[in-house]
C-alpha cells in the first residue's frame, strides 16, 4: 500500500488546458515576462517558480524556440496548484516577425497520509464530509489565476477578443 493518497484535478476541468496561438512582431519577447507573470498570478516567490526548459535554435532562420515553466503554489499542508506554460515558436532573424503558440495548463495536487486501513477509512470520511468543499474553493481560485493569465498574455500582443473581461488581479 502507498504511503501516499494523490488526488489531482484539471483547474479547468472539463478542459485539459487554454491555448493561444499568435503572430506578428516579436513573439519571443514573451519569454522575458511569463517568469515575471506566473509570480504575479500565483503569489509565489522565485523558489516555488521552475523554469524547466527554455531551449532556442538560432542556427537557422526563423528562429525557434521552446519553453516551460512551472509554478507551484501551497495552498495548506495537504495541497498545492501547480501552473505551468509551454511556449513553442519561430521568429524571423530580420525582421522578427514570427508566430508563437502558448499552451497554459492547471492542477489542483492533494496528497493524504495512507499508511494503514485506518487512514484510508478517515480519508475518505474527511475527504467527503470536510474537505471536498476546500478544495472546491482552491479550484475556483486556481481556474481564476490561469484566466488571468491568459488574458493578460492576450492583452500584451493586443489580442483580446471582443467582449472579454479583463481583471486586473487574479
Amino acid at each position: 500500500m502507498p504511503d501516499e493518497l494523490v488526488l489531482s484535478e484539471h483547474l479547468l476541468a472539463p478542459e485539459y488546458f487554454k491555448s493561444i496561438v499568435f503572430s506578428g512582431y516579436n513573439p519571443a519577447s514573451l519569454l522575458k515576462v511569463i517568469p515575471q507573470l506566473m509570480k504575479d498570478a500565483f503569489r509565489i516567490e522565485s523558489p516555488a517558480f521552475y523554469e524547466d526548459v527554455v531551449r532556442w535554435d538560432v542556427s537557422s532562420d526563423p528562429i525557434t524556440f521552446y519553453a516551460e515553466w512551472r509554478a507551484i503554489e501551497s495552498k495548506d499542508v495537504r495541497t498545492n496548484t501547480v501552473g505551468t506554460i509551454i511556449i513553442q515558436g519561430a521568429q524571423n532573424k530580420k525582421d522578427k516577425i514570427g508566430t508563437v503558440t502558448v499552451w497554459i495548463l492547471g492542477r489542483l495536487q492533494t496528497k493524504l497520509p495512507n499508511k494503514n486501513v485506518l487512514d484510508k477509512m478517515l480519508n475518505k470520511t474527511y475527504t467527503w464530509l470536510f474537505y471536498n468543499n476546500v478544495r472546491r474553493t482552491y479550484l475556483d481560485e486556481g481556474k481564476r489565476r490561469i484566466n488571468w493569465l491568459d488574458t493578460e498574455i492576450r492583452r500584451l500582443f493586443d489580442i483580446m477578443e471582443r467582449g472579454e473581461h479583463y481583471e486586473r488581479n487574479p
